[in-house]
């Protein structure tokens, strides 16, 4: 059985779609829980009709904290000691390609993997997502730090939405975190890169393998109001503390070089993030303090060219004037 969570919170423009796209299939034992994260506009009637309209649904209404905490509250209302039961996060605003729970269920009733990988295309606003339907390969099964390895090479993406869980997997990896002193399976501390340390955590804790296929199963979509693009100091100060708590997290040395380059690039997005205010200047000298020490240890010249640019542009301030312009001209 496959579980699909759908964190929303004030979606009403684009949940209709993604709740359509969930049903096309009409795979009988799939489930569905949607968590109406606090939303202010109609995206808890949408819900509420959509659950109306399919037994397999169910809806939870609670306040606002975040989709960390909404997943948190779908993943809680399933049985998470079902070996046969599988969990999909997705986004509200994104959808899943036609024909996909067909397939996955295929794939979940004979992989002995704990996790399944797939890819994703892009769309914008009300396009159509333009979808790969070779289908062609098997994929391939890696271990779980075989597939960190390659989360730290950009080999692999860290999205949520990119994996079908095994649920027992994600109970190992909440107990796991229970035993640290945290509270739940995804921690609601983070705003953004929530995602890569839900990944580091799990592939160093409780996913021993992980069945990657190279199909389109997911349609994301694209907008300047995502969290990785709008200007707000909070993402950047989640950001700097998602990344600065993955270091406690010990590699092989072959993959020490690779996660460092990863986590510069990311602080490079931090940068971004927190904005060119006064009020933002004492988080933009911490996360700049912490590229130049990280490159200091890696080496400038050691810096692939696309990251090499970028800190050329931040050291000699023209980095912060172009990200002024862009903000002044929106």
């Amino acid at each position: 059985m496959i579980t699909i969570i759908v964190p929303v919170y004030n979606a009403e423009e684009t949940l209709p779609k993604c709740l359509s796209s969930l049903v096309y299939d009409g795979v009988p034992d799939a489930e569905f829980i949607l968590v109406d994260d606090g939303s202010t506009d109609n995206s808890g009637f949408i819900c509420d009709a959509f659950c109306a309209e399919n037994s397999n649904a169910r809806v939870i209404h609670q306040a606002n904290g975040g989709s960390s905490a909404a997943r948190n509250a779908g993943f809680a209302a399933v049985d998470s000691l079902d070996s046969s039961r599988w969990i999909w996060f997705v986004d509200s605003d994104d959808v899943i390609a036609p024909g996909s729970l067909t397939s996955l269920d295929k794939y979940t009733k004979e992989t002995e993997a704990d996790a399944i990988h797939f890819e994703y295309t892009f769309f914008k606003g009300t396009d159509v997502p333009c979808w790969d339907n070779s289908r062609e390969g098997c994929g391939s099964i890696v271990s779980g730090p075989e597939f960190l390895s390659g989360t730290y090479s950009m080999r692999f993406d860290h999205y949520l939405w990119l994996f079908l869980f095994r649920s027992t997997t994600l109970n190992r990896l909440e107990h796991w975190r229970e035993i640290r002193g945290f509270k739940k399976l995804c921690n609601e501390d983070y705003s953004l890169f929530e995602d890569l340390v839900f990944i580091e955590e799990l592939m160093q804790s409780a996913c021993r393998s992980v069945l990657c296929l190279p199909h389109e199963f997911y349609g994301y979509r694209q907008s300047v109001l995502s969290m990785s693009h709008v200007v707000n100091p909070r993402f950047a100060d989640s950001a700097l503390r998602a990344l600065r708590y993955i270091d406690r997290f010990d590699v092989p040395d072959s993959d020490c070089r690779a996660k460092e380059l990863m986590q510069i690039a990311l602080f490079f997005n931090a940068y971004r993030v927190a904005g060119q205010d006064e009020e933002s200047e004492r988080l933009r000298t911490v996360i700049r303090g912490e590229i130049e020490h990280r490159v200091r240890m890696f080496g400038v010249f050691k810096l692939p060219k696309r990251i090499l640019v970028r800190y050329v542009a931040l050291k000699s301030g023209f980095g912060d004037i172009v990200l002024k312009r862009r903000r002044a001209s929106r």
